[in-house]
């Protein structure tokens, strides 16, 4: 637990929005993992380091809180993580030894990844 409070900050502000506590704990671990992942992000056309990419999303994490509570991580990511606002084009993630796939796709398999590693928690 303490490991997840710690990695809140790096996503913005995550009490205090109405979010459930759960919710703001898996968005706070996405962002921490897109912000290691040592992957590559594919925003428009061009090709961005992992802290880019965090920087950004988190960028419209804050705007989607500002506009009203996030109901769950997977409107996270279909909101924030999925493709840009001003293209419309879906980003992509290109990590070593692995195809490029969809940046939601890669977060939601990293979202069940996490629910099945705390459902097995005694």
């Amino acid at each position: 637990m303490a490991v997840a409070l710690c990695a809140m900050p790096l996503a913005g502000p995550a009490w205090g929005h109405g979010e459930a506590p759960a919710t703001s704990l898996e968005i706070s671990h996405l962002m921490q993992f897109i912000r290691s992942s040592g992957c590559e992000f594919q925003r428009n056309g061009s090709w961005h380091a992992p802290a880019d990419a965090h920087d950004h999303i988190a960028r419209k994490l804050n705007q989607m809180r500002d506009l009203a509570t996030i109901p769950n991580a997977e409107a996270f990511i279909q909101e924030a993580a999925t493709r840009s606002s001003m293209s419309g084009q879906p980003y992509q993630v290109r990590c070593q030894g692995a195809p490029v796939q969809a940046c939601h796709d890669w977060l939601r398999t990293e979202l069940a990844r996490v629910r099945l590693r705390g459902a097995r928690r005694p």
